[in-house]
């Protein structure tokens, strides 16, 4: 029975080549031609399957943006209340799966996208005194531009890419001290 199964798959997966085949050998005239078409089908038939294996993201609750932004950006509780213009109280109150009003909501869901845009994963934090600089080329710091609500997503999005990839050697350099003095 596997071994049927295995071979209608094979068959099932070979039928639209050997059908393509078919036809280019009626309208092509050399098999060189017909070779590098079937390339291009190959080509073409993985870029679609791999853009069928992204799967999009399952909705974030609340509690969950904030964990991966505080996650990425290493924020305390006071300074996501500076961040945000609410007291330390009802950031805790938020991690604790109270609703935020829908302006807190929406400036939530844009830091939480910031951060899984730069790193869906984050591996260690960006380093305060990095978000606290003002990098070259920049007009603010990366906390200046996250205190103001309407703040342009694609600058703080470069910003946080720089500062990550800063962070990471500094994590890096770091952890190969703490090796060499402990072994």
């Amino acid at each position: 029975m596997a071994m049927t199964n295995a071979l209608n798959y094979g068959v099932e997966k070979r039928i639209p080549e050997l059908f393509l085949y078919q036809m280019l050998k009626q309208t092509v005239s050399s098999p060189e031609s017909i070779h590098n078409l079937l390339n291009v089908w190959h080509i073409k038939e993985y870029l679609l399957s791999a853009q069928a294996k992204v799967k999009p993201r399952p909705p974030l609750t609340t509690r969950e943006q904030l964990m991966l932004i505080s996650a990425f950006f290493g924020f305390s509780k006071s300074k996501f209340g500076e961040i945000f213009g609410v007291s330390r109280q009802c950031i805790y109150n938020w991690f604790n799966d109270a609703e935020p009003v829908n302006e807190h909501y929406e400036k939530i869901k844009r830091l939480a996208d910031i951060a899984f845009e730069v790193d869906p994963e984050p591996s260690q934090q960006i380093f305060h005194v990095y978000a606290n600089d003002v990098m070259e080329g920049y007009n603010k710091s990366l906390i200046g531009y996250l205190l103001g609500d309407d703040f342009d997503k694609d600058t703080v999005v470069k910003l946080s890419k720089t500062i990550y990839e800063m962070s990471k050697e500094r994590w890096k350099r770091i952890n190969s001290i703490a090796k060499a003095k402990y072994g």
